[in-house]
């Protein structure tokens, strides 16, 4: 999972729980604006020219990238995405909506449209 500055200020009990469970394969790829904890992977900032350190940052940046486009991509065609113009409904519906967006905009892609 991508994690931005609004999934800690508007989730912060979320992300404490979440991070108290310490899933080992659970892993949320944040900016160089979050403190590195077991549970959020971040950028090493200022690695050595061709440390394990670099690569791992080179690897972090490249997923934090496609994903960041996959977003982008689906708000672009779903605007109801878009930070003002939320789904008003119940969380579990609302992912349901997400989820269905989410395979036509794969069939679009398959398809042609």
């Amino acid at each position: 999972m991508v994690c931005d500055i609004h999934f800690i200020d508007d989730h912060r009990s979320r992300y404490k729980r979440l991070n108290a469970l310490a899933v080992p394969t659970l892993h949320l790829h944040g900016d160089s604006g979050y403190a590195l904890r077991p549970l959020m992977l971040t950028p090493i900032l200022n690695a050595a020219v061709g440390s394990p350190e670099e690569h791992y940052t080179d690897l972090h940046c490249r997923v934090r990238n496609t994903v960041e486009r996959c977003i982008g991509a689906l708000k672009t065609r779903w605007r109801c995405l878009l930070a003002h113009r939320v789904l008003h409904y119940e969380p579990t519906k609302a992912a349901k909506i997400v989820n269905e967006q989410q395979s036509f905009t794969i069939f679009a892609a398959l398809v042609g449209s």
